[in-house]
Order: C-alpha cells, then sequence, then structure tokens
C-alpha cells in the first residue's frame, strides 16, 4: 500500500465493506527488521514505524468497526526473532541469562528452528514465562488495541511441541473477550485445533 500503509488501508474499508468482506486479516505488524513480512518479531507489543503509528491503528480497527468489519492479527507465537531482546540476551550471556530457557534448544544448547529458519528460533514453551509472555501480549492486542482475534503464524510448531499450550491459551483469550475469533495455521486434517478453542 506504498507510505503509510495503514492509513491507506483505511481509506480502502468502506470499499471493502460494500463487497461484502466482514473481517480484515492483517499481516503481522508488530516491530521487525526488514524482511519475512513481520514474522522475525523482535516487538510483541509495538507497531512497525514502517507501518505506520499506533494512533493509525487505532483509527483503522475504530473505522473498520463502524462498517461492521472484524479486524484480526497475524500473531508469529512459534518463535521470536533472533534479534529478540530475549534472544540477544540469550546468546550473549548464555545459561547466565534469564531468557536461557526461553528458546528450545538441542543437546549442545542451541536454539533451534525450522526448516531453513535460522533468524527465528523455536520459544520453549514447556517454561511457563513463555507462555505468560506471549498470553500478555495477546490480551494487550485485544484490550487496547481492540483487536477482534488472531491467527496464528505455525501454530502447528506448538503443537508439536506442547500440545497443552493452546487449550489454555484459547480459554484465557476467551476468558477476556466471549467473541475474540481464533484462526490456527495448521492441517485441516487435524481435527485436534477446532477441539481446542480455535475458529478455523
Amino acid at each position: 500500500l506504498g507510505d503509510a500503509p495503514l492509513e491507506r488501508l483505511r481509506a480502502e474499508l468502506p470499499g471493502l465493506a460494500e463487497l461484502g468482506v466482514s473481517a480484515i486479516w492483517l499481516s503481522p505488524l508488530f516491530e521487525s527488521p526488514a524482511g519475512d513480512y513481520g514474522y522475525a518479531v523482535t516487538d510483541y507489543f509495538r507497531v512497525r514505524r514502517s507501518l505506520g503509528s499506533w494512533e493509525q491503528l487505532a483509527a483503522l480497527i475504530e473505522a473498520a468497526h463502524g462498517l461492521g468489519l472484524r479486524v484480526l492479527l497475524d500473531f508469529p507465537a512459534n518463535h521470536t526473532s533472533a534479534e529478540h531482546p530475549y534472544f540477544v540476551d540469550a546468546q550473549r550471556f548464555g545459561a547466565r541469562s534469564p531468557y536461557y530457557g526461553f528458546y528450545i534448544r538441542d543437546a549442545k544448547g542451541t536454539a533451534t528452528h525450522y526448516f531453513d529458519w535460522a533468524h527465528m528460533p523455536n520459544l520453549n514453551f514447556g517454561e511457563p514465562a513463555v507462555e505468560r509472555f506471549i498470553r500478555e501480549a495477546l490480551l494487550f492486542w485485544l484490550r487496547d488495541a481492540h483487536a477482534d482475534g488472531f491467527r496464528f503464524d505455525a501454530a502447528w510448531g506448538i503443537r508439536e511441541r506442547n500440545p497443552g499450550v493452546w487449550p489454555r491459551l484459547s480459554h484465557q483469550l476467551r476468558a477476556a473477550r466471549a467473541d475474540v475469533a481464533l484462526v490456527a495455521e495448521g492441517s485441516a486434517r487435524d481435527r485436534y485445533y477446532l477441539g481446542q478453542g480455535f475458529d478455523a
């Protein structure tokens, strides 16, 4: 959408509503390095500056709601960027870092990742502080930004490593907002997702 993407998108909302669209799904808009379409997050609580400001996002969501449109945020919960402050601290200080256990590691202590995503280390949801951290970020966007739900990138990764995470998170999100929309990136042939609080 060129310059000021959030403002440009807000201007397009009436046309989308006229087409019968009922929801918009925004690619990850959190602070992250260039590339990867925002999936390598460095700050889960800040709008990426190249997209616009917090105020512009708030205006976009308010305008969408005024037109009867729901707004879903694409949320990468499976991993952070290798440039995230937690991972940088863990790499610098090793086991002395309070964030060392935030990441899945192999027998040699090397952070793991999927495919060729070496710059996106997998979060360790066996560590309660990680689940708490992600939950706080999700609730922030629900309560403060008034987002209507989330599409969870690589939800299958968390399901493989720790399947108890999703039922807890979905329950906590619905306790905060009963009509929250939850979409998992996972196999449609896997009945797990619809049985654990996801809508699709």
